[in-house]
């Protein structure tokens, strides 16, 4: 069985409306540049955040490694010290975390700016879906 994004499960005694939902996004980074990049993850507040992977898609220069953690809402770091050479891959597991407001990621460079490379990353959450009103 593959399902792309999301796997529902539905509350059947409220009429399937209430569900809980397991989903994944995946975003591609423009070249990285400067201090820290923003992924515009938008994983929901009040989401279970239960992961990441990254994947270095084309070589990064500049910084000697790299970091990445949630932010807006939470400072969970999602690990430091990645490497820079191509199909360097990272998967990372955290301990579920209820999100407190619609959260991104963030990369931080390490040793100095990035100047040139491209990360792809793929995040894991669950959330709920309010039962219809009755």
């Amino acid at each position: 069985l593959q399902v792309d994004n999301a796997i529902a499960v539905s509350n059947d005694t409220e009429g399937s409306t209430g569900r809980l939902t397991r989903r994944s996004a995946r975003f591609i980074t423009a070249a990285l540049s400067g201090a820290t990049v923003n992924i515009a993850a938008q994983i929901p507040s009040g989401a279970l955040f239960l992961g990441a992977q990254f994947c270095v898609d084309t070589l990064i220069t500049g910084a000697t490694s790299w970091s990445a953690a949630l932010n807006t809402g939470s400072t969970t770091s999602l690990g430091t010290g990645y490497g820079l050479t191509q199909n360097t891959k990272v998967n990372k597991l955290v301990v579920p975390e209820v999100l407190t407001a619609l959260t991104d990621i963030t990369l931080t460079a390490a040793g100095s700016n990035f100047t040139a490379g491209v990360i792809e990353c793929v995040v894991y959450y669950e959330e709920l879906t309010s039962m219809a009103n009755v």
